[in-house]
Parts: structure tokens; C-alpha cells; sequence
């Protein structure tokens, strides 16, 4: 009786103690749309996606991490390059992709933070706008404003002077600062240290007066914020950037051509990364990355007890960097550069950090910021002969930190209110 009673009464619990828990399904493909080739035809990270008459298109709305989707067909004939996607297909090994469903995403309201030098002042008070950290950041009247050491609400704000803000997106791609504290630059011991490690360092560069070298150096100059370049010489927030090109026979150890950034602003290009980029463009992007990590490298509260990335990342470079002698198997920033530029890692917040500097610093020069993933793109290839192809791209040959790009690109320069006009640059793939 006991057990028809038991039976009995398990037979009116809810089906969904019994039923298996739905998975959420997996988009073939999530990110952004870097070309377009006609109403039915685009590429998301270089991946190329058709669509069909039976292809349902979402818009999803994300306001702060709430999402809501509605069925519009009408985003069929307004993509644009940038926009954020997530592309369903009932075959996630068939290429090209033939799409069931595009999800269209649009996110704004999420809370951002960090700490960075001004590169440049936009707009003065009183309201403010400033380029620091890669981000456009305004800087209203409302925001809750502090100042460190030697600075007050009389001080005139300069770009090589430091933020550390907290706020979130606006519609049109800044960010809005609720809190925002300004410091000064000053040389931290732990900065001496690094310094001094560095100073002691040799790169294995080529001749100076190589046709390659006066190239590079002529690039990587024209990216050097002007607030650097303007810097008396004796000042301590100087650096003093120098840009070649390594011996092309120095074994690396790895399978990719990796850069070095060195904070004394000693930034080597291997050969083999010049012969692999395709133009200015794509070689101002990975120098720019490198002029990056060193502006800041500088972080005044740098000598704080930190157990961020940054800090290990620092740590690891004084070890890497403390004998006579750096060659092409160190490790640019204490991190390994492939493991950013695979198909899978997530990119840590320094890396984040570098290549939204590097593409701001790309774009400030001149230099066409849609090229700056393909360069990356084409850096992390296995193959040379692939890497020097303009076909489109496999989906294992696109790494994080292109990806990551993207997603700058059409956050900030594609969809705000500076944004970049749409050509025939808007071809990630193109040369």
C-alpha cells in the first residue's frame, strides 16, 4: 500500500522534474559583421554567411544584461558592417554558413571601468569629453569628480595626466563617467625596476638603414600621441620610442612572428610579421599595440599590492627581461602573444586594454582602423602562404583579439556619433 501510495503521489509531480533540461541552443557564429557582399550574402569574423527568403531575423535589445527579442524582418535590408550578430544554422560544419536565423544585438547601459593616461582632450568643461583608455569618456557636470596628490578642482586637466573612472555606455558609443578620479604621473619604484630591466635588454635588430627599418620607424612615429611627443626631454613621463625590424634568422621558438614592446620604447617587429602584413595599415596596428602596453605601462598606482593580470603580467616581464640579453622566444608583456591571438582564449583585461589603445592610436594617425584585425588575423596564421591569401578566412584563422577589435570598431567608430564613414575599407579582408 505504501508503495502504491509513493507511486501515486510521484505521478502528480511537475513533468519538468522528469523532462531533461532544454540546452540553450549555440549560434554557428557570434560576432561581427565585417563585410558585406550583397542583400543575402556578409561575413561575421570573417566567416561568410548566405541567408534565404526562410531566414527569421531577431533584433535583440540588451539594456543592462536584460534582453529582449522581437521578430523584424526589416533588419534583412539594414545590417551594416559592425553590427553585432549571432548567426543559427542547422549545420555548424557546412561553409559557407546557410543561416535559419540572425539574431541582430544592440547593447548599451553596462557599466565599464578602468585606469588610464588622457591621450587627448575632445571637449573642454563643462562638458567634458576625454580620450583615455580607448573610450571616448564624458565627463558631465553630475559626474563625481576626485583628485589625487598636487591636483584640485582648479587644476587644468592635460592629456599624459591619469583617470580612473567607472560609468556606462551611452547610446552612441562613449562613456559616461558617474566617478572619476585624476592623478599625476609619477615614477613609482616598482616603474624604476622595470625600467632599468628593460634599459638593460638587446634586441638582435637589423641594419638601421634598411629600407624596412626607415619604414617601420617612420609608421611608428606618426602613431606616438602628440602629448608624448611634445614632453621636454628631462621630463620623467617621457619615453622615448624607437621602432625596427629583427634579424629575419632568430629563432622564435614559436609557431608566430611576435612583436616586442619594451618600456625603455624599444618596439622590434620581427621580419617575418613586415613580410606577413600586407600595408601601413595593418603594420601601424600591431606597432600601435606595442605603443599601447608601454603608455600604460606608466600606471602611477602601479605600485599598489595588486593581484590583477596587469601585475602578474609586470612581474613575468621582469623576470623574462632581468639577464643582459632579450631575443625573439621573450615573452611580449609577460603574456604569450599566440595565446591571445588564438581561436579560443578570452582575452585578459590588459590585452583588452592594449588593443582598444592601439586601435585609438590607429585611428588618431590616420590610419584605416579596419585593417588593425586583419593584421592580427594574418599574424596568427599557420601558414605563411594562407596568411598571404586574400580569401576569406577559415573560422580557426580568426583570433580573440580580432574579434575583439570588432567589437571596438563597431561599438565606438561605426555606430556612434563620430563614426567612421562606410567605403570600400569596410572589407576587413580587403588590402
Amino acid at each position: 500500500m505504501q508503495k502504491f501510495v509513493l507511486l501515486l503521489c510521484l505521478s502528480f509531480l511537475p513533468v519538468s522534474l522528469y523532462a531533461p533540461a532544454q540546452d540553450v541552443p549555440t549560434p554557428t557564429v557570434d560576432g561581427y559583421i565585417t563585410a558585406i557582399t550583397s542583400k543575402t550574402e556578409f561575413d561575421v569574423n570573417g566567416q561568410h554567411v548566405i541567408t534565404t527568403p526562410q531566414t527569421e531575423y531577431i533584433q535583440r535589445t540588451v539594456l543592462k544584461q536584460q534582453e529582449t527579442d522581437t521578430t523584424d524582418p526589416n533588419i534583412a535590408g539594414s545590417i551594416k558592417v559592425g553590427d553585432n550578430v549571432q548567426v543559427f544554422s542547422k549545420s555548424t560544419h557546412k561553409h559557407p554558413i546557410l543561416a535559419t536565423q540572425v539574431v541582430l544585438q544592440q547593447k548599451s547601459g553596462d557599466p565599464v571601468s578602468g585606469v588610464a593616461v588622457i591621450q587627448k582632450i575632445i571637449k573642454n568643461a563643462p562638458d567634458m569629453i576625454l580620450e583615455a583608455d580607448g573610450y571616448r569618456i564624458s565627463i558631465p557636470p553630475k559626474t563625481n569628480i576626485h583628485y589625487g596628490a598636487h591636483l584640485s578642482k582648479n587644476t587644468v586637466l592635460s592629456p599624459g595626466m591619469w583617470i580612473e573612472y567607472s560609468g556606462n555606455w551611452s547610446p552612441d558609443g562613449a562613456v559616461i563617467a558617474s566617478h572619476a578620479k585624476f592623478t599625476q604621473f609619477s615614477l613609482t619604484s616598482r616603474y624604476k625596476k622595470i625600467l632599468a630591466a628593460h634599459n638593460s635588454a638587446v634586441i638582435f635588430q637589423e641594419n638601421t638603414d634598411s629600407t624596412t627599418t626607415k619604414r617601420v620607424q617612420q609608421i611608428g612615429m606618426r602613431l606616438v600621441p602628440a602629448y608624448q611627443k611634445n614632453l621636454a626631454a628631462n621630463d620623467p613621463q617621457k619615453i622615448n620610442f624607437q621602432f625596427d625590424v629583427a634579424i629575419s634568422n632568430v629563432a622564435n621558438g614559436y609557431r608566430l612572428p611576435i612583436p616586442v614592446a619594451m618600456q625603455n620604447g624599444h618596439i622590434t617587429l620581427p621580419r617575418q610579421s613586415v613580410e606577413r602584413l600586407q600595408n601601413d595599415d595593418q603594420i601601424a596596428a600591431v606597432l600601435a599595440n606595442g605603443i599601447a602596453k608601454i603608455l600604460e605601462w606608466q600606471d602611477p598606482n602601479s605600485d599598489a599590492p595588486q593581484a590583477s593580470n596587469k601585475g602578474r603580467a609586470e612581474a613575468a616581464a621582469m623576470g623574462f627581461l632581468a639577464g643582459p640579453i632579450i631575443t625573439m622566444a621573450a615573452v611580449e608583456g609577460g603574456m604569450r602573444v599566440d595565446s591571445e591571438m588564438n581561436g579560443t582564449t578570452i582575452l585578459s583585461k590588459s590585452a583588452q586594454q592594449r588593443a582598444r589603445v592601439g586601435l585609438s592610436l590607429v585611428h588618431d594617425a590616420g590610419y584605416d582602423i579596419m585593417q588593425a584585425p586583419r593584421a592580427w588575423q594574418l599574424l596568427s596564421a599557420k601558414d605563411a602562404k594562407q596568411s598571404a591569401s586574400t580569401a576569406v578566412p577559415q573560422p580557426t584563422a580568426v583570433p580573440q583579439l580580432s574579434v575583439y577589435l570588432w567589437e571596438i570598431i563597431s561599438r565606438e567608430y561605426l555606430h556612434g556619433s563620430d563614426a567612421v564613414i562606410a567605403s570600400n575599407k569596410t572589407n576587413a579582408g580587403g588590402k
